[in-house]
C-alpha cells in the first residue's frame, strides 16, 4: 500500500458499517397522509385530520410540526400542533398505523 493511501482493512470497514447502522437507525421515517389543502380564516381554529404509517413502533409522545404557505405567499410558516390524539385501537398489524387529529390556531404575526 502506498504511503498516505486510505486504509481499507476489514476492521475499519466493520467499524464504519457499525457506526452508520447505529446513526441511521435513529432516523426512522413516518409517512403522513392528509388533505392537500385545508382552509381557515385568520384567528380561527383549524382542524387537520391526518393518519400516518410507520414500520417501527411509535410512542404516544410523538408530535408534529406542520408547515403551511399562505395563499399568494412565498415562504412556508411553521406552526406546532396544539393537540394531537393517537388512536391505537386499530393497530393490529406489526406495523404501526395510527390516526391523529391536529388542532391549531392560525394567527397573523404582528410586526
Amino acid at each position: 500500500m502506498a504511503p498516505g493511501a486510505p486504509s481499507s482493512s476489514p476492521s475499519s470497514i466493520l467499524a464504519a458499517l457499525l457506526f452508520s447502522s447505529l446513526v441511521l437507525s435513529l432516523a426512522q421515517a413516518i409517512v403522513v397522509y392528509t388533505d392537500r389543502e385545508v382552509h381557515g380564516a385568520v384567528g380561527s381554529r383549524v382542524t387537520l385530520h391526518c393518519s400516518f404509517w410507520s414500520s417501527e413502533w411509535v410512542s404516544d409522545d410523538i408530535s408534529f410540526t406542520w408547515r403551511y404557505q399562505p395563499e399568494g405567499g412565498r415562504d412556508a410558516i411553521s406552526t406546532p400542533v396544539l393537540y394531537a390524539m393517537l388512536d391505537h385501537s386499530r393497530s393490529t398489524k406489526a406495523a404501526s398505523e395510527k390516526k391523529s387529529k391536529g388542532l391549531g390556531e392560525s394567527r397573523k404575526d404582528k410586526k
